[in-house]
């Protein structure tokens, strides 16, 4: 009896390991885009390695990397019929580092707004080729990016 129940402990460790660790994998490598059947789960694993990383500096920087990310989704996503997704997926991941830049030590603050500085350009660019080819409404996204752009500080953009 002792040596069953031992087992099936063993047994569902293991496959909470293996699961924890494919959730891990699958948020530090990205393999997955707009449109893929497995987005969704890949968004998630980024959100829990977010809840789970401890050090708050780490966290802030994760969440810029994450807004980059989104970005590169935008950018191969192109023209494709998963575009709106794309779109809001970056609209939200920059929401999550505005906040979090919002929140960082002041050291941090020139080296975060120089990095979300070079994002948003990039952004703008993306967004005005996009818009030229596809008939896509990202004048919310444009304005943001714009506010953000034209403020001192992230928090004198976000009402």
């Amino acid at each position: 009896m002792m040596k069953t129940i031992l087992l099936i402990f063993i047994t569902i460790n293991g496959i909470l390991l293996s699961v924890a660790g494919a959730f891990l994998t699958l948020a530090e490598t990205a393999p997955f885009h707009p449109g893929d059947p497995l987005y969704f789960v890949q968004e998630s694993s980024e959100q829990w390695q977010l809840t789970l990383t401890a050090n708050k500096q780490e966290r802030i920087y994760l969440t810029v990397d994450l807004a980059d990310r989104r970005l590169a989704d935008l950018t191969r996503t192109g023209n494709s019929d998963h575009l709106e997704v794309a779109i809001a997926a970056y609209d939200r991941a920059l929401d999550d580092a505005v906040k979090r830049i919002n929140t960082a030590p002041q050291t941090m603050q020139p080296e975060l707004l120089n990095r979300l500085d070079r994002q948003l350009i990039q952004a703008e660019e993306i967004l005005t080729s996009l818009e030229s080819a596809k008939e896509i409404d990202t004048t919310g996204l444009n304005q943001k990016i714009a506010s953000l752009r034209h403020s001192d500080t992230p928090k004198e953009a976000i009402h």
